[in-house]
């Protein structure tokens, strides 16, 4: 019996801890919206691209831009660094006629070749 509630009260604890991916914000009728944390949406936010090199990591960022915003057209694209990080800023027209800037850390295959 001591076992079982050891494993419970273990699992209890690092459930507790674990770190949420998620943020909750209300949309502009009041409603939650749970809005994942690296949505793109800002520097803080950005989608995280693992890759071993340049070639690799820009065909992801734009796989990644395919599955967040189907129909996508691209308006155009910068890159620069920040707080010891690198960025792609890609601004998209979206299939619905949205404007959207959307951003990636880039840091693990930039600069290799």
């Amino acid at each position: 019996m001591k076992k079982i509630m050891f494993v419970f009260v273990t699992v209890f604890f690092i459930s507790c801890s674990s770190t949420k991916n998620t943020d909750t914000v209300a949309d502009s009728k009041g409603t939650s919206v749970v809005k994942m944390a690296n949505d793109g949406s800002s520097y803080e936010k950005a989608v995280i691209i693992k890759a071993k090199d340049e070639m690799s990591g820009v065909s992801k960022v734009y796989s990644k831009l395919k599955e967040m915003y189907p129909g996508f057209k691209l308006i155009s694209q910068g890159s620069g660094s920040r707080n010891g990080k690198h960025y792609d800023t890609m601004k998209i027209m979206t299939s619905n006629g949205e404007e959207k800037l959307v951003y990636f850390d880039i840091t693990s295959f930039y600069g290799k070749f």
